[in-house]
């Protein structure tokens, strides 16, 4: 399926830093669980996967780094590690606290300032309407845990971009980004003020618009949607709010066994994700 298209893209993408909430890092020195005193707008990222990722990820600025230098150099060239300050776990006030948390943070660990705001048009492709592209779009998913998970499919089924609203939506912290095992630091992220604005102005620009919901009457496995699509999700239970699924252009399901009310969003992500890309190379 083609799309004829409206170039540019306009509308209400946000770009703001937003006020950090309560689950941000603390700027001042409090004990028991809460983190070591850093600025708020700060990010500490933890094992493996997390830091290699942070790491090999140029738009990523890394202020300090704590932990074991054997552990560090198992990620690292030794020309990387030996522009690291890097802070040994013995003397590290992060290594500690993540110890008190029971954070299987396996000796490495980043302080970071948190990603750029990107808009659409940092990663849609309105030179040519027709270039391929996918989108995954989560609508008001606010635990970390789904939403690192279905960052990590996303990347893994070579999905363009992360689309959400700029709020009711996970900080970037330390958990998500390891819910995403790293990918949180490769796959683009846009956050924009109003989705169903967002989802229209994706529409100009030649892309299908497909929302997944449950009580659906197509089943995704008859959806032809050609290679540039968003697939619109929302939370588990409760769904896409209404003008966003009215915003999409066909609701479709997953059909699945009927004893089971429902699937966790990044499984149900995964399985759409695969389906509705390899319908596009058909």
């Amino acid at each position: 399926m083609t799309r004829k298209t409206k170039k540019g893209i306009g509308g209400n993408q946000s770009k703001r830093q937003g006020k950090p909430s309560s689950s941000r890092l603390r700027s001042a020195h409090q004990t028991g669980n809460q983190a070591p005193p850093r600025p708020p707008h700060l990010v500490i990222l933890y094992g493996r996967n997390s830091v290699r990722a942070a790491l090999g990820n140029p738009a990523r600025e890394i202020l300090e780094a704590h932990g074991n230098h054997s552990q560090f150099a198992k990620l690292l060239p030794d020309s990387v590690e030996r522009r690291l300050n890097i802070t040994p776990s013995e003397t590290s006030d992060i290594i500690e606290w993540l110890d008190n948390q029971q954070v299987p943070h396996q000796a490495v660990a980043l302080v970071c300032k948190r990603l750029a705001d990107l808009s659409l048009e940092d990663v849609v492709t309105v030179e040519d309407s027709t270039a391929p592209m996918s989108l995954l779009v989560l609508d008001q998913v606010v635990d970390p845990q789904n939403v690192g998970a279905a960052i990590r499919v996303a990347a893994a089924l070579g999905v363009s971009a992360l689309v959400t609203q700029d709020r009711n939506v996970p900080d970037e912290t330390g958990a998500l980004a390891r819910a995403s095992a790293g990918t949180l630091d490769q796959l683009p992220w846009v956050k924009v003020g109003n989705l169903s604005r967002a989802l229209d102005h994706l529409k100009e620009n030649g892309f299908w618009v497909a929302g997944l919901d449950g009580t659906a009457n197509t089943s995704i496995d008859q959806a032809g949607l050609g290679n540039r699509f968003a697939l619109v999700m929302g939370s588990e239970g409760k769904g896409m709010r209404p003008g966003v699924a009215k915003s999409c252009d066909m609701l479709l399901k997953i059909p699945i066994n009927k004893a089971i009310e429902s699937l966790n969003v990044s499984v149900a992500a995964g399985i759409a994700l695969y389906a509705l890309s390899q319908k596009s190379r058909t």
